[in-house]
Formats: C-alpha cells, structure tokens, sequence
C-alpha cells in the first residue's frame, strides 16, 4: 500500500516527515539549499543520527501505452506510447508497465528509447501476443534508491506535490 504525504514547505522552518521504509520509521526533513538552489532531503533514525542526504529529484507522472509488441527474433519488446516519452534517444531507463494484458507485459525493465514515442526491452519468453490492453508506463525515481531499503521507495511525484511511500 503506498502512503502519501503532501510536500508544503514552510518559510522558515524545514517540512519535516515520519515515512515508514522496511518496517522502520525514520525523520526525514526537506531543507532548501541556496547555493543548490534546490530542495534537499534529509534522512534521520529516530536517535537523531543522519544517516543520508540527498537531492529531492521529482519521477514523473505516468503515460499511456498505444502499443507493445514482441519480436520473437531479437527476444524484446517494442513500447509505443501516445505521447513522447521524455527518456533521451540511446538512453536506458528503469521503467515500470502496469495495467497491460496479457499480464507478462506488466514488469520493471531498463529500457532504451528508440525514438521519441518507443522502447525497446528485453524479454526472453513469448508473453502471449501482442498487448490487447497496452497499460500505463511509468519512471519511479527512488530518492534513496538501494542505499537502506530493500523493500521500501520514497520518491516525490512533482505533478501532485507529494512525497509517495510503498509499501
């Protein structure tokens, strides 16, 4: 299940958070830095020890998929989405398709674009035809990725102004 916290800085004083990650609650306390001139995250134990800081980098919303199709020879799928996808041509991104069928197309992937509305990902067995519901692709950029959870992401989705936890 994923929490949300609205991100609503005071002027004066840092916007301070509990998120619970792997089971554990932690303090979390977003400061501005004026030479960064950007928001910063601040991760804490409960003991006050600050175990992290990072920059607050937004994911962005997800996008509708027009189509995906699977190449039986080069073992990959090809993602087409209705809108370009913002991922610079060449460049591999982890993404996230959910809300496909058939179910195999539903996955997290590096993916390379290969084009300004494709993807191409690797898949090594046939997922059962062509996507009849081609789903949703979405970039989730953790803000402590693999450093301290294992379960557990903390990203902050700009389009809403929230802080979003799961599980």
């Amino acid at each position: 299940m994923t929490t949300y916290t609205l991100f609503t800085p005071p002027r004066k004083t840092p916007f301070q958070f509990q998120p619970t990650l792997d089971g554990q609650v932690y303090n979390v306390s977003v400061t501005w830095n004026m030479f960064g001139q950007r928001w910063y995250l601040n991760l804490y134990d409960l003991n006050g020890n600050r175990l992290d800081t990072t920059a607050m980098v937004g994911s962005p919303d997800s996008a509708p998929v027009a189509t995906q199709t699977w190449d039986v020879v080069r073992e990959q799928v090809t993602v087409t989405t209705i809108l370009p996808h913002a991922i610079p041509l060449g460049v591999e991104a982890n993404l996230t398709v959910t809300g496909a069928f058939p179910p195999a197309y539903n996955t997290t992937a590096q993916m390379i674009a290969v084009s300004p509305t494709a993807l191409i990902y690797s898949l090594e067995a046939d997922p059962g035809g062509p996507a009849t519901q081609p789903g949703m692709i979405v970039q989730n950029i953790p803000l402590f990725p693999g450093q301290y959870f294992q379960t557990s992401t903390l990203l902050y989705r700009e389009s809403t102004g929230m802080f979003e936890v799961s599980p």
